[in-house]
């Protein structure tokens, strides 16, 4: 895993926090999901820079779900910026654990390669070129 992380990774925190959603019979409501909306979302944020970064190590349909998911991240973020409604704890929820995935369990890594290839294919879905 890297060790680039500007902010520690706690694992456990994030597991947490997503299976508080994912397994809960209800969500909370009012502030409370507001806050949890906001956690998780912090947590997918904290994530995507670091599975970006390992992306170019990473080789064949590993490397093309990371693509897929950072991808769906960052416009999951975007929704989540402007409030949109669009921004579920659902979603993020599943995009945390998606990311942590990604980052705990890369698969076989090899030499980087192809980074500005990957970020462009991020920026191409994103625009729906």
């Amino acid at each position: 895993m890297p060790e680039n992380t500007l902010l520690p990774l706690d694992a456990d925190t994030i597991r947490t926090a997503y299976d508080s959603v994912l397994w809960a019979p209800r969500l909370p409501t009012g502030a409370e999901l507001d806050t949890l909306k906001q956690q998780l979302q912090g947590h997918v944020q904290l994530l995507v820079p670091d599975v970006q970064d390992l992306a170019p190590r990473m080789r064949g349909e590993m490397r093309r779900l990371t693509v897929h998911v950072l991808a769906r991240a960052s416009q999951l973020l975007e929704d989540c910026a402007d409030g949109s409604p669009a921004c579920e704890a659902f979603d993020l929820a599943t995009m945390a654990r998606a990311l942590l995935t990604l980052y705990q369990h890369p698969g076989p890594l090899g030499r980087p390669t192809g980074a500005d290839e990957i970020a462009e294919e991020i920026r191409r879905r994103l625009c729906g070129a």
